[in-house]
């Protein structure tokens, strides 16, 4: 709506072509019609399969779970490998900046990329915090239920908090989705939440983003910033966040004038160079989102390569495929997220189907590099955590024996 001459954006690369721009159109509009089928699809089954999980009564509040929640190897994890991290990365663990990002800002996603097995440490680090959030929120409610005190809720606010701060980068989505990831956990567990607390944590992730983005796109505002100057950058920027008209058809001029090479090594490339150790191996220049940033001289590897434009590269008879796996994964991380007994279970199907949820925005390697470096990592740290216990010096009401997550239901009603 904002004037064409007052725009202070004018996108990324070259002009698309009236054809590739006609094409784009026409696949963003089938992909609306294929997206909401799949979804009804995916709802319908995933619904049955949960009436039957409530008819046979194995699905209940989880609130009531988190007596029989120990996390015992999450903390040995987190205090293992903490003081690690912190000495050969310290940024990882401890951005420069809290919250407000400045133009010395050395946050986690700007770190130095040149120490050896950097992205070992870029998993350690995030399963770090997320354990050690998970930990003191499920510690918290374990002593809010016994001794009903405010403030143990307090010191739960004050973990989301601490989780916010610690993850402060330039990565705006991810202050988001803890935000509200964190505000779900708290309503669910606690019976609620002031509305203070709401405003107060929107305002920090609002002022986060907005120093981010000024960062970020300082090439663009100048040295003297303006609201008016960042609505003009914003606006347009929206159709490039979610894959609109314009990058899909330079995705689509690029397949088709064929200035790159596009086969089935980049098809494996896009995944393999996202997976630790075997990436140091694989060309990471061959891979789709490399490709698309030189297409557009983008030279710090920074532009999304939209889902829909990456599946006509690959598979130009059926370019939704992408489309349609994202869109499944979104209802079944809801599902597992809705039938896990174990908050810290929840956590990470809560985190990767928000991620998945935003797949118009994320590109195929942004999404599975989340897949590689956040989700397996935790899901294996809780699995370890189902199947070793530490016993405390608490007095329990039930017998200290191995429960898996799959049985806690099952015991309690026995």
């Amino acid at each position: 709506m904002i004037p064409q001459k007052e725009v202070i954006w004018k996108g990324w690369g070259p002009s698309v072509s009236d054809k590739a721009f006609f094409i784009a159109i026409g696949l963003l509009s089938g992909e609306i019609v294929i997206v909401f089928f799949v979804q009804y699809l995916t709802i319908f089954a995933f619904e049955k399969k949960l009436r039957k999980e409530y008819a046979l009564c194995r699905v209940s509040r989880y609130g009531s779970h988190y007596k029989r929640e120990h996390v015992g190897v999450l903390l040995f994890f987190a205090i293992l490998i903490f003081p690690i991290v912190l000495i050969t990365s310290p940024n990882r663990i401890i951005p420069t900046n809290f919250f407000i990002i400045s133009d010395d800002a050395s946050g986690i996603n700007l770190d130095n990329t040149d120490i050896p097995l950097q992205g070992m440490y870029v998993i350690l680090s995030n399963a770090v915090k997320a354990c050690l959030f998970i930990a003191l929120l499920i510690l918290c409610k374990k002593q809010y239920d016994k001794k009903r005190s405010i403030f143990y809720k307090l010191i739960a606010y004050l973990d989301i908090f601490l989780y916010l701060a610690f993850n402060t980068s330039t990565n705006r989505m991810t202050m988001i989705l803890i935000l509200i990831l964190g505000l779900y956990f708290i309503h669910s567990m606690f019976d609620g939440i002031s509305v203070g607390v709401i405003l107060g944590g929107g305002a920090i992730v609002l002022v986060s983003f907005v120093s981010a983005s000024l960062i970020k796109f300082k090439y663009v505002l100048g040295e003297h910033p303006s609201f008016e100057k960042m609505m003009s950058m914003f606006a347009p920027q929206l159709q490039d966040y979610f894959a609109g008209p314009k990058l899909v058809g330079q995705m689509i001029d690029l397949k088709i004038n064929g200035m790159y090479t596009i086969n089935f090594q980049t098809f494996i490339n896009d995944f393999l160079g996202s997976v630790p150790f075997v990436s140091n191996y694989i060309d990471q220049a061959n891979r789709i989102n490399e490709i698309f940033c030189l297409y557009n001289n983008v030279k710090n590897s920074t532009l999304i390569a939209p889902i829909l434009g990456t599946g006509y590269c690959y598979f130009p008879f059926f370019p939704f495929v992408f489309s349609v796996i994202f869109t499944t994964l979104v209802i079944f991380f809801d599902y597992r997220m809705q039938t896990a007994s174990k908050l810290s279970y929840k956590f990470v199907y809560g985190r990767m189907g928000f991620i998945v949820a935003l797949f118009l925005a994320y590109s195929v390697q942004t999404i599975y590099a989340e897949v590689v470096s956040v989700y397996v990592p935790m899901i294996v740290l809780l699995k370890f955590n189902d199947y070793i216990s530490f016993k405390f010096n608490e007095n329990h009401n039930y017998k200290g024996v191995r429960i898996l997550n799959s049985e806690l239901i099952k015991l309690k009603e026995k």
